[in-house]
């Protein structure tokens, strides 16, 4: 277990975003103590997919074109079609992650989502696929770390 209290997470989905991927990301960084906030070009509630149909509805926590990278510790930016999609074509997804870029805070682009920026650097981590707690616990060395030198700064 990784001690992440304090650590501020923002899981970015829209529409269509990989239900499974999300569950993991979210239960497995909030038991570890993070602040994790769902944020979302959606209003009010996203729906995930499940494997070849819709999934279950989500609550979101904030509107895309209200937050600020600069709030957040890290992003993970959940994959799936058609919410990565629809992330593309929205202006703050390309404001979101410029900001981290910027700021050289952890970024982590879960499948498809490694479309959406074309920076190659450390603080980006790309995950093909989640398999498992191993790669849970790759993803939270990669924020912790990254996010210490980009603190150091």
């Amino acid at each position: 277990m990784t001690d992440m209290t304090g650590t501020k997470i923002m899981l970015l989905v829209a529409n269509g975003f990989n239900q499974a991927n999300f569950i993991t990301m979210q239960r497995e960084f909030m038991n570890d103590g993070a602040e994790v906030t769902v944020v979302s070009s959606e209003k009010n509630l996203v729906n995930g997919f499940n494997g070849e149909e819709w999934g279950l509805t989500f609550p979101v926590d904030q509107q895309i074109d209200e937050v600020l990278g600069s709030d957040f510790d890290a992003v993970i930016v959940i994959g799936g079609e058609q919410s990565i999609s629809r992330l593309s074509e929205n202006a703050h997804t390309a404001r979101i992650m410029d900001a981290f870029v910027e700021l050289e805070k952890p970024m982590v682009l879960l499948n498809e989502a490694q479309t959406l920026t074309a920076t190659s650097s450390s603080h980006v981590m790309v995950i093909n696929e989640v398999a498992g707690e191993e790669t849970v616990a790759e993803i939270k060395e990669h924020i912790v770390s990254e996010g210490d030198l980009a603190r150091a700064a």
